[in-house]
């Protein structure tokens, strides 16, 4: 073999590596897009650097939202929190404080269960108990 075709030979083969190699990562990186796990989803941030985990596992769309977001540096899903926390307020109101809440007291619940014999009045957990 002349050594212009061992050239050409080289050349070839390194190209169908480099191909091959090129194939191999995208076919990878395919997964983590379709899957919605990759480091773009698994990295996204917010505008504050607050760690978002909203787009891990959705599949497509999920990589789709971790790149916009990134593009914007995070105020799409500072915007986004916004948006659910406001949402969320305006569905689940918070209680009337004016409501009377019901107390909840372990001490009387454990002295009526286990009354002390000959005990006066209860007056903590271990009253009358010796």
């Amino acid at each position: 073999m002349s050594t212009e075709g061992m050239a050409k030979a080289v050349v070839v083969l390194g190209a169908v590596g480099l191909g091959a190699f090129v194939l191999m990562r995208a076919f990878s990186l395919g997964k983590g897009i379709l899957s919605g796990d990759n480091a773009l989803t698994r990295n996204a941030r917010d505008s504050d650097g607050n760690k978002v985990d909203g787009y891990v596992g959705v599949p497509v769309l999920g990589t789709l939202g971790a790149v916009t977001n990134e593009a914007s540096g995070g105020y799409l899903a500072t915007l986004g929190g916004w948006i659910g926390r406001n949402a969320y307020d305006l569905f689940n109101p918070s209680p009337d404080p004016n409501t009377p809440t019901a107390s909840y007291d372990e001490t009387d619940r454990l002295l009526n269960r286990y009354p002390a014999p000959n005990a006066p009045a209860p007056t903590e957990i271990y009253g009358g108990w010796g």
